[in-house]
């Protein structure tokens, strides 16, 4: 009988530690690494030759936008080939929980499923849906049963699928807006709904929630409607259940690009209810117009950053690695560090 179930030769492996890679072989016993080293050439059982390949531990996305896709492709193949094992879903104040009993709120940007739900397609960003209407689309389009109400219930659902990689999810904070109060979100909460807002956070994170998500720029729609008092009360929930506090910041006030402004704001909230950051997609799209002044936005923002964290506030930020495309098809901060580099 073999000891091990797999045998990967010849690889390259980088642990994850930011040690030098190193060539080894490595043994699979199960679900588990049983041996890293030379392995006896004794085995006979399934191996792989990984000459001139890597050999890493699995890859975590930080920002994803999945919670749909593993309703209906739960095996999330596409995650799987880029070696991405774990992903954190229910970003930029979206998710697919909690729902509310009158609006089905999602971002899906399909036009069969914003057809069936009876959607508004002058709307560049669909939001909220009448719930029977979604319930139908959800059935139609995606063979998806509409049932849960709560993060609770929704993560059960998701349990019961054959996943292909593990989920982190952080709770939409614009997801619970809709679930607390409705259409009827696009204003600031009374004290009344902060209090059922601040409820309704606590049971996600005590669900298993990560963490909270906000999206503060205008279309992330009612996010942008959430004061500082409601916002800081709500992330105090999140601070006593040791999660993270994950943002995208506004990047205007008004015509204004104000991308500093937006990390101020929530460097700020956080600081005030004691939860850890972490800023979404950070890029510098509008604040240059030219290398050199890209450059500077890069420096001004990693010195803002740094300024913080010299200060206390636990921050990490995560970036778009793209040449191309961050929010929709514009250049991400990412793209700006080539100058950087040729420049200094």
């Amino acid at each position: 009988m073999n000891m091990y179930d797999m045998v990967i030769r010849n690889a390259v492996i980088y642990d994850g530690t930011g040690a030098p890679g190193y060539e080894a072989d490595l043994a699979i016993k199960g679900d588990k690494i049983a041996a890293i080293g030379q392995i006896p050439m004794t085995y006979v059982g399934p191996s792989i030759d990984a000459a001139g390949k890597t050999v890493t531990p699995g890859f975590i996305d930080p920002h994803t936008h999945a919670d749909l896709d593993v309703l209906f492709a739960p095996e999330l193949i596409s995650y799987v080939k880029q070696g991405v094992t774990t992903v954190v879903t229910g970003n930029c104040g979206y998710g697919m929980a909690p729902q509310g009993k009158e609006v089905f709120y999602t971002s899906i940007p399909d036009q069969r499923f914003i057809k069936s739900a009876e959607g508004d397609f002058n709307d560049p960003v669909n939001l909220f849906y009448e719930r029977k209407k979604a319930q139908r689309a959800l059935k139609e389009v995606y063979n998806v049963d509409f049932d849960w109400y709560s993060f609770a219930e929704f993560n059960e659902k998701c349990r019961k699928l054959p996943l292909g990689i593990n989920l982190a999810p952080l709770v939409g904070y614009s997801a619970v807006r809709t679930a607390v109060m409705g259409r009827d979100c696009l204003r600031e909460a009374t004290p009344f709904e902060v209090e059922k807002l601040v409820s309704e956070v606590e049971k996600a994170m005590k669900e298993g929630a990560f963490g909270l998500s906000s999206g503060r720029d205008p279309i992330y729609r009612p996010g942008p409607y959430a004061g500082e008092a409601e916002m800081i009360a709500v992330l105090k929930s999140v601070a006593k259940y040791k999660g993270v506090f994950s943002s995208h910041t506004y990047n205007s006030k008004g015509e204004r690009v104000d991308r500093i402004g937006g990390y101020q704001e929530m460097f700020r909230q956080a600081r005030a209810a004691g939860v850890k950051a972490n800023v979404s997609h950070v890029h510098v799209l509008n604040m240059a117009s030219n290398e050199r002044e890209a450059v500077k936005a890069v420096q001004q923002t990693l010195a803002l950053f740094d300024e913080e964290k010299a200060n206390g506030l636990d921050l990490s930020f995560d970036v778009i690695p793209s040449a191309t495309s961050t929010d929709y098809t514009h250049g991400s901060f990412g793209f700006f560090f080539k100058p950087l580099i040729l420049m200094c």
